[in-house]
């Protein structure tokens, strides 16, 4: 992992950016960052962790659930504790389409 400073605001602009105005996409989960890693984990806690592990590094990004979110394990295609490769595809999602709010992560079907 060549930038392991990702911020929460960085982060916010690129699933923004990967939005592009609509309410839906799915994307390649490598598309999350501009820096490559070959593991990412969903964990739910106090708030939604993010652990990008690659290279024999690892970063953690904490989001507030008032951004961003997934479903607890039990809800289909939730992604809690569940670890993804970069080419892996990801459905991210607002959870009030045509408003702003939350953005949830979910697998793709």
């Amino acid at each position: 992992m060549t930038d392991p400073t990702l911020t929460k605001e960085q982060f916010a602009r690129q699933v923004d950016s990967l939005l592009s105005g609509k309410d839906v996409v799915v994307v390649e989960a490598s598309q999350l960052t501009s820096f490559p890693w070959t593991r990412l984990c969903f964990e739910r806690d106090e708030r939604l962790l993010l652990r990008f592990e690659g290279d024999g590094a690892r970063q953690v990004l904490e989001l507030p659930y008032e951004e961003f979110f997934v479903d607890e394990g039990h809800v289909a295609n939730s992604l809690e504790e569940v670890c993804l490769a970069p080419g892996d595809r990801i459905l991210i999602k607002k959870k009030y389409p045509g408003y702003q709010g939350p953005i949830e992560f979910q697998k793709a079907g």
